[in-house]
């Protein structure tokens, strides 16, 4: 491809991979919607292998996110409960405190997904398992780091009850 649309058209073999493996949670990442020029939209492109998990499992106050299975199977934690997820599966993620999301690869492939998600430059991220929570100012989770004026985890005892 060549052209000035070029830039917004990138193919997955041609975004570079990074390992974002820390942890329990173990996995492979090319960030789509960045490298193609997106802004209000992102997308990446994920991969699990057998017996790892996602990001700790967190929810958004104001990013929505989704999900799409390309390749193998697994669990979804939504909320309390664990729902079997496979190839073809959608996922929709509203913004939600109170529906924290991870997956699980238990399967004996790799588990490959997409995921998209709004880049609202203000967030909170909440990680219900460690009772703590994250707020995100100038660049969404996902984002451009480098455009970040505040980025900083907190107790969640630190919320105020209305």
């Amino acid at each position: 491809m060549s052209g000035p649309a070029a830039k917004h058209c990138v193919s997955l073999d041609e975004v570079a991979t990074a390992d974002l493996s820390k942890g329990r949670d173990a996995f492979l990442r090319k960030p789509l919607g960045r490298t193609a020029g997106g802004q209000q939209l992102g997308a990446s492109w994920y991969r699990l292998a057998p017996g790892e998990r996602s990001w700790p499992a967190h929810s958004h106050a104001v990013n929505e996110e989704a999900l799409f299975i390309l390749n193998g199977s697994g669990q979804l934690r939504l909320g309390e409960s664990w729902l079997p997820i496979k190839a073809q599966d959608y996922v929709a993620l509203p913004a939600n405190k109170a529906l924290p999301h991870q997956l699980h690869n238990d399967g004996d492939v790799a588990l490959e997904y997409l995921c998209v998600s709004t880049m609202q430059p203000v967030d909170v991220t909440f990680y219900p398992d460690t009772a703590t929570l994250r707020v995100f100012v100038g660049s969404a989770p996902g984002g451009d780091a480098a455009l970040r004026v505040h980025d900083q985890t907190y107790p969640q005892s630190l919320e105020r009850e209305p």
